[in-house]
């Protein structure tokens, strides 16, 4: 599905080479269809009326400044030529974000990287995959930033977006240079076994792939062992996380949402003893069970915090071969960075015959 997808983008950016503007709405038309039927969850990020409302606003603004005014619209003369060049920016703006959204979880595997190394151009694959990674998240935390903030007059709203964009990109910029910082004194960089991920952006079903990895390597008769996350939901929204270890399915409240909470980049409160009771669990899977399962690893875990420490000092001798852990797409590639490359890599939300595919190779390692 996902090189039908690619093959797909290629035509749909070919379609609009010769600058029409119908085949632009037809590029735009036949992608946003692909996604409704193979990618719903990328369609449903991109609905943002308001953004898009402001957007359209701007780019039919065209019509009444640029080019001569020779068209009437209705108790309005504007310019054909600009109000074409505005509605082609909307149709094309439109359909980047929406490659943009698809390509930020479904380009990021190991078969870019694997390529761009063949071609001598590694760092330029890991600086693409993280500027389209960085889309979903700004977009995600643009929703959440606008609705904290009070409703007002249009012009405030407009502004007030403006200002959000900078901060959260801001946010975001700074988030990612403290990743860079994988040698501090005191914390070993890398892990002692291989890494298997399950790559997702927020909601996108991380935990549920990750468990149905973990069910089919227990139906082969391998023993796992680790801590899950599972998810709180509340009015369509995390309001919080427990721990559950994958071996007893014993249960404890881990973090609960707060907006001023412990850690900015991640806006939760955290019990700290949740911390150390994972990190038990972590040790004792690597010692006695065939694989140890991390869910998740994200900012925290890329700047050596969070499930960071105990992932760090795993023991010399264990029975554990690999980690498999689910991992956030913005950060998959700090992680790998500060981790070690993902031996093997999968998306949220991959059907049977994916999850049976990698089965079969961890089952070699």
């Amino acid at each position: 599905m996902r090189r039908a997808l690619g093959l797909l983008a290629v035509a749909c950016v070919i379609l609009q080479f010769g600058g029409s503007l119908a085949h632009s709405g037809l590029a735009l038309s036949l992608w946003l269809a692909a996604l409704a039927i193979f990618k719903p969850g990328v369609l449903r990020r991109l609905w943002m009326p308001r953004f898009w409302l402001l957007t359209a606003l701007f780019a039919l603004g065209s019509g009444f400044l640029l080019g001569p005014r020779d068209w009437d619209l209705g108790l309005f003369r504007v310019s054909s030529e600009g109000l074409v060049g505005g509605v082609m920016m909307l149709l094309r703006g439109a359909f980047i974000f929406a490659m943009a959204s698809w390509a930020s979880s479904s380009l990021s595997g190991d078969g870019l990287r694997s390529l761009a190394r063949r071609l001598g151009m590694g760092p330029l694959a890991d600086a693409v995959g993280v500027a389209l990674k960085l889309l979903p998240e700004l977009s995600q935390r643009m929703v959440v930033a606008r609705s904290l903030q009070p409703v007002g007059g249009r012009l405030r709203f407009v502004y007030g977006t403006a200002v959000d964009l900078i901060t959260e990109t801001a946010r975001l910029a700074a988030e990612m240079s403290v990743t860079d910082g994988g040698d501090e004194p005191g914390f070993e960089s890398g892990l002692r076994l291989p890494l298997v991920a399950v790559v997702g952006e927020p909601d996108s079903g991380k935990t549920r792939t990750l468990g149905r990895v973990v069910e089919q390597l227990r139906a082969e008769g391998y023993a796992a062992g680790g801590v899950q996350q599972p998810k709180l939901m509340s009015e369509g929204r995390a309001q919080g996380y427990d721990l559950q270890d994958v071996a007893s399915g014993a249960r404890r409240s881990f973090a609960r949402r707060c907006e001023d909470g412990d850690d900015p980049r991640v806006g939760f409160h955290f019990d700290e003893t949740g911390w150390a009771w994972a990190a038990e669990k972590i040790r004792l899977a690597a010692t006695d069970a065939d694989f140890l399962v991390v869910d998740e690893m994200g900012w925290l875990e890329a700047d050596g915090d969070g499930h960071g420490p105990a992932l760090g000092s795993l023991p010399a001798q264990g029975q554990a071969r690999f980690v498999l852990a689910s991992v956030r797409a913005v950060c998959a590639a700090s992680i790998e960075k500060r981790w070690g490359d993902f031996a093997f890599q999968i998306e949220a939300g991959a059907d049977d015959a994916e999850i049976q595919v990698l089965v079969g190779k961890l089952s070699k390692l």
